[in-house]
């Protein structure tokens, strides 16, 4: 071959491998923004399988569907009908195997978090009013029964105990103290009020009653 033949050949391979290696650029760019895509494109429904945690756990469904849910069983909680007030907020995993919906009454600055499974409403921040429970915040004892008798009808009022400062549970008729049926409340002692309540009505895998 030529001086000239070789030197053609030289700049056809180093052209050939500087084609390679943009293409193999492109290529790579390509999928790292498909990937991106996919991430930005997630919604709320873009979930991972829910674990039944029992007989009531919520299948998979549309964001909406779940929504509507959540706003019923607050509405169901509260007493209240606010379901078309009720604001998404966002959907909490934490290191739960299954989502919790947190919602906002706008009005109010209320707060709830809904367990997509068998609790329902399991938190409550409240706004700027209390609850009216007939029972001013200031008398704490008294207004965390009336609160319970009100909002925690699971555990009937001759059963409801207080087990520690702000905890309540449900006393069994085997003097057992059942805290997993609970009402917990935080107080806000520079205004004399609550600032959230967080309730469990799970009932435990025994016979004990």
């Amino acid at each position: 071959m030529s001086r000239m033949g070789r030197r053609w050949a030289r700049v056809a391979w180093v052209c050939g491998a500087r084609l390679l290696a943009t293409l193999a650029v492109v290529t790579l760019s390509a999928q790292a923004q498909q990937a991106a895509d996919t991430t930005a494109a997630q919604t709320p429904t873009d979930r991972p399988v829910v674990v039944s945690h029992g007989p009531h756990s919520w299948p998979e469904m549309p964001l909406e569907q779940r929504l509507e849910r959540a706003r019923q069983l607050v509405v169901a909680f509260t007493q209240r009908p606010i379901a078309e007030e009720l604001q998404f907020v966002e959907e909490r995993w934490e290191d739960k195997p299954f989502p919790r919906c947190v919602l906002e009454l706008p009005g109010t600055g209320d707060r709830f978090e809904v367990e997509e499974c068998d609790e329902g409403v399991i938190w409550w921040l409240f706004g700027r009013t209390m609850p009216d429970v007939g029972v001013s915040p200031a008398d704490t004892e008294t207004f965390e029964k009336a609160f319970c008798a009100r909002f925690f009808p699971e555990v009937p009022s001759e059963r409801l105990v207080q087990f520690q400062e702000h905890r309540w549970g449900e006393l069994l008729q085997s003097g057992v103290i059942l805290t997993t049926r609970k009402c917990f409340f935080t107080p806000n002692s520079k205004e004399r009020r609550y600032r959230k309540c967080v309730k469990s009505s799970a009932l435990p895998h025994t016979d004990i009653v």
